[in-house]
């Protein structure tokens, strides 16, 4: 598994361009790296659909 994944996506109508540690979480990439804290922790694991983010109108959990 490499190291590193470059991802590339449309933020609220702005273009990101990354390349991010392959084992970081979405949650991190959010809130560590685009700086925003409105995003947070609910449940690490992924459970009561607190984790969920929607991609091209699609839950994303």
């Amino acid at each position: 598994m490499p190291q590193h994944t470059q991802i590339e996506f449309t933020l609220n109508g702005r273009p990101i361009k990354r390349t991010i540690p392959s084992s970081m979480l979405l949650l991190n990439l959010l809130r560590d790296d685009l700086s925003l804290k409105g995003t947070n922790p609910g449940n690490i694991e992924g459970e009561y659909g607190v984790c969920m983010v929607l991609i091209d109108k699609y839950v994303i959990i």
